[in-house]
């Protein structure tokens, strides 16, 4: 509930009366016959100010406290208007430097754009035998234009698209490895046979091995507990 604070009453029996404003943070109502008006905490010093000034005060800082809080007041309202100016015309620089980043980037990516398409055209007409284009802007048509910018576009999806996973490789039934009981043997291992291998003499030996188990032929597979 807001609660009064000073009541003002002049000769004619007409009242002014201020309240702290309960119901919000900060701020007051001044009540006259009228509806009431709310004063904010922001509000407050010029309309302190104005009310001083329209009474006859005026401001000094060498004179009474009246007028010595007057030049206060007047001080902290230049303060505060200077302040939100420089945070307007700073608001306003960031959206045009914002705003001059964006249409140089648009510029940047019409002439990547251009150039792409240039070189699609330039593509098309040196295998037909015609000269290529210094420049787009040499194709007089806009629509041609527009179309071969159009193609430059479903170029760059085209590029853009990723390329197809190859499926893994299954892996090797036979594989080659040396002995490590017997290091002068070479095994033909078989992923499916993985208790038993095919010992050979040479690396070279095993490795034609491999081809040969590969094309269907057989060898003798001893247990690998031989070898490791």
């Amino acid at each position: 509930m807001a609660r009064m604070i000073h009541t003002h009453v002049d000769a004619d029996r007409d009242t002014l009366e201020i309240f702290v404003a309960a119901a919000q943070s900060e701020a007051a109502y001044v009540h006259t016959p009228q509806r009431p008006a709310t004063v904010t905490k922001e509000d407050a010093p010029l309309v302190a100010l104005k009310l001083l000034e329209a009474s006859g005060w005026t401001q000094d800082s060498l004179g009474g406290p009246v007028e010595h809080a007057l030049k206060g007041l007047a001080k902290h309202i230049q303060n505060v208007a200077a302040a939100e100016e420089a945070a307007r015309k700073e608001a306003e620089e960031e959206e045009a430097r914002k705003a001059a980043q964006e249409e140089a980037r648009k510029a940047e990516e019409a002439a990547a754009l251009d150039a792409e398409a240039l070189a699609l055209l330039n593509a098309y007409r040196l295998t037909n035998g015609r000269p290529a284009r210094k420049s787009l802007d040499e194709i007089t048509d806009a629509r041609s234009r527009d179309g071969w910018r159009l193609i430059a576009r479903e170029a760059r999806k085209m590029h853009a698209q990723p390329e197809p996973e190859a499926a893994p490789e299954p892996p090797a039934r036979f594989t080659v490895a040396q002995s490590q009981k017997r290091p002068h043997h070479w095994l033909l291992l078989d992923g499916e046979r993985p208790d038993k291998a095919a010992a050979f003499w040479s690396e070279a030996d095993a490795q034609r091995g491999l081809v040969n188990a590969q094309n269907g032929i057989t060898y003798f597979f001893e247990p690998l507990s031989n070898h490791f």
